[in-house]
């Protein structure tokens, strides 16, 4: 937008004729024009820039359904929801760790305990049960 001053410069010279006066208009007329073209490039620019976020962020361009905000939004609650069930895999991999080595310890005893101390199908029931929480 102009400023006074640049239109006061503008008008520097004005006789106050109205062929000054149509000079003048013409003159702020074309100045305005500059500064809209000027605009239209800038909006030009930074619509691109937007385009290729939205690529980067989207894979695609076909123009946000409901802006790169909301669509942001739906990449971060999928990407928590993934970490969450990544979280449960982990815990549930850690309490199968803790059960095998339960097997083994048990495995262990019963290597190092005198025959007949523990039966065959007390053992084997343990081991079931231990696979039955692996399975889970």
């Amino acid at each position: 937008m102009l400023t006074d001053e640049e239109i006061k410069k503008l008008g520097e010279g004005n006789q106050g004729t109205w062929q000054d006066d149509l000079q003048f208009a013409r003159a702020v007329i074309a100045a305005y024009e500059a500064e809209h073209t000027n605009c239209r490039e800038a909006l030009m620019v930074a619509s691109t820039i937007i385009a290729e976020m939205h690529y980067a962020a989207m894979g695609e361009v076909i123009g946000p359904k409901r802006g790169v905000v909301e669509d942001i939004a739906d990449l971060k609650a999928e990407c928590d929801a993934l970490r969450h069930a990544l979280d449960c895999e982990n815990r549930r991999f850690a309490e199968a760790h803790v059960e095998i080595k339960q097997l083994r310890d048990a495995l262990v005893t019963i290597g190092d305990a005198r025959p007949g101390s523990i039966s065959f199908l007390e053992l084997q029931a343990f081991a079931r049960n231990v696979l039955k929480g692996i399975e889970k």
